[in-house]
Order: C-alpha cells, then structure tokens, then sequence
C-alpha cells in the first residue's frame, strides 16, 4: 500500500478503535470516575462559600464553550461528509447499489444511500464520542486550573495582609485549598491516564494525516485506464483527502485544547511555588516563614501535571513531543521527494507505452515486408 494512504487508511482504524476504546475505559473506570465527581462536588461546595459568583461565572462560561466547541465540529463534520463524501451520490440517491464498507466481508451489494447512512452515522459517532469524553475531561481540568488559581491569588495577597496572624491564617487556607486539589489531580491521574496515553496516540496521528494527506501525490494514469476514469478516480481521491483532513483538524482542536490546559494547570502550580519562594525571602516572621516552607515541602515537581500514560503533561514533554513531529515532517517530506522522483522516472520510462511503440513499429515493419 502506498504510504500517504496507508496514513489515513490508519487514522480511520485508530478513530475506531478510540471510540471502543473511550467506552471499555469509562465502564472499568465508573467507580472512580464517580468518586471523582463526588469529590470535585465537594470541593466545589466549600468553595463556593467564599468564590459564589465567580464559581457560578466560571461554570457557566464553561458549559457555553463545551457546547460551542462540539457543536463547531460536528457542524463541520457533517459539512465535510456531505460536501466531500456523498455529494455525488445524492444526486443517484436510488439510482445504483455498491459494496458497503462494513458488510465488504461477506460482499453483499446494497443501495448506495444505505452505505452513505451506515457510513456516515458511524463517523458521527466517532466524533461525537472523542469530543463529548474529551470536552468532559477538559471540564474537570478547567476547574482544577480554578482551584490552583484560588490558591494563587490567597498567597499573592498574604504580603499586603495588616498583620501575622491573618498571614498565617491565610497561607494554611491556601495549603489546605492547595493539598484537596492536589489530591483531586492525582485521582484524576488515577482514572485517566490510559485515555490521555489514547488522546495522545491520536494527536500524533492526526498531525501526520494532515501533513501527510497535504503533501499526497496522485497516481499517475495506468496503461488499462481510460482519461475519464483516470479523472474520475482523482477527484474522488481528492475528496476523500479533504475529508481526512477535516477529520484530522478535529484531532488536531482537541490536541491544542488539551495541552493549552495542561500546561497551563502546571504553570499555575509553577507560580504557586514562585510566590511562596518570594515570601520567604519577603517576610521576616518566623511563623509564616514556617507555614510558608511547610507548604513549599508537599509541592512536587510534577504537582498540578496531567498524566498520559505514566508521563506528565509539562512544558518540557511539549517540547520533546513538538520535535519528535518535527523529525516525522521531515521523513514524510522526504517521502514524498522520493515518490516524486519515483514518479518522474516512471514517466521517462513508460514501459507499457514503450511496449506500445515497438509493436507499432514491428507491425510497419511487417506491413512494408509484405508490400515489397
């Protein structure tokens, strides 16, 4: 098979097998999964004591770009599919029957619409079902990066506090504050890790379909083919690539959300640790100093990261994963310069063609033979 097929022949596998995968991970994990929301609820409640209308903004800004978001991409989904995958066959909606793409094993023949339907819905589902687990997830993260926020702006208030005892006060409510959702990272970790390691299997591949599917070269004509199938054939290859890489672009939005969120829950825990260091150098009193350093001691390097798998989103995995796909560019690139060459080889060398030609030849040949 060639190879730029070959990418998006896996991508279309792989979206399959995500969204099996997406349901096996939240049946075993419910348990968890359920504890976690208990736990985000409770949390969230006390919160709200002290945060109510800014908790109550956050929820509902939050609640509006989930729907946005996956309302955006289903829209162009659909968009996409009719535009570049059925166009053609709704004008013959009943006019022919093909073989479906899932009953191609046992080869039964059915009316076009029908393998447009089955087709269609099953690539809905697989969108749908990566943006409602994904956006899910990113609703959880959103209000951990919250959290952490809270805990960030408490201790950037401690040095303009009147007097040590509320300093100290108010650094043991952002250790307390800082510990829940230190905890609650790590249960998220606990339930979602292996869906991350699956989202990021994803990003990767979407990545490469994209680029790969942007820099495919057509099929040169064959000896048996004629001009208008050969026509024919490339505008559906054309389509299908559109389509590919409209589904890719959907991986591709979710990737960039993803570790925009990520990095930005460690970056927040980052700052937390910048500050406490800042008021322990600031602040001359002993106690606070205390709480201060206490607090410094149960913060990790990896606090406030999001696992995929075993390893933490940070800004440092971002950066090995950007030039890991910047090596894989440059191997497709160079793919394609040999296919290139390949082709123009091809070209000069015609076998078929020069075949062609000497029979001509030959058969003139006869011809002025038998007339002399």
């Amino acid at each position: 098979m060639e190879f730029f097929r070959f990418m998006t022949f896996t991508l279309r596998l792989a979206l399959t097998e995500q969204t099996v995968s997406i349901f096996v991970i939240f049946i075993w994990k419910r348990r968890e999964i359920s504890e976690l929301l208990l736990d985000m609820s409770r949390i969230l409640t006390w919160m709200e004591k002290r945060y109510s209308l800014r908790l109550r903004r956050i929820r509902n800004v939050s609640a509006l770009l989930a729907f946005i978001w996956i309302g955006f991409w289903l829209g162009v989904h659909v968009i996409g599919y009719i535009t570049f995958q059925i166009q053609e066959d709704l004008s013959t909606l009943f006019g022919f029957t093909r073989q479906a793409r899932f009953l191609s094993l046992v080869g039964a023949q059915v009316p076009a619409y029908v393998d447009d339907i089955v087709g269609g819905a099953t690539l809905l589902i697989n969108t749908h079902t990566e943006l409602v687990a994904a956006t899910f997830v990113y609703s959880i993260i959103a209000l951990m990066i919250t959290g952490f926020t809270h805990v960030l702006q408490d201790l950037q208030k401690v040095a303009i506090l009147p007097s040590e005892k509320e300093q100290v006060i108010a650094v043991q409510k952002a250790c307390r504050l800082y510990l829940r959702f230190r905890t609650l990272t790590a249960k998220f970790n606990k339930c979602f890790a292996l869906l991350f390691a699956i989202f990021f299997s994803r990003d990767v591949w979407s990545f490469l379909v994209v680029y790969a599917v942007a820099l495919r070269i057509d099929k040169l004509q064959g000896p048996e083919e004629s001009q208008h199938m050969f026509e024919y054939r490339k505008k559906k290859d054309f389509d299908h690539g559109r389509h590919d890489i409209i589904v890719g672009s959907i991986g591709l939005g979710n990737a960039a959300l993803k570790h925009l969120l990520c990095l930005y829950c460690h970056i927040t825990v980052r700052d937390i640790v910048m500050v406490l260091e800042e008021l322990e150098d600031k602040i001359e009193s002993q106690d606070v100093q205390a709480e201060v350093t206490e607090m410094l001691s149960k913060i990790q390097s990896c606090s406030g990261a999001i696992s995929a798998g075993g390893v933490h989103i940070t800004t440092e995995s971002a950066m090995a994963v950007l030039g890991m796909l910047a090596s894989y560019a440059v191997i497709i690139y160079q793919t394609r310069d040999a296919a290139l060459g390949d082709q123009e080889y091809a070209k000069k060398t015609d076998l078929p063609q020069l075949a062609e030609m000497i029979r001509g030849l030959m058969q003139n040949t006869s011809t002025s033979d038998i007339k002399f």
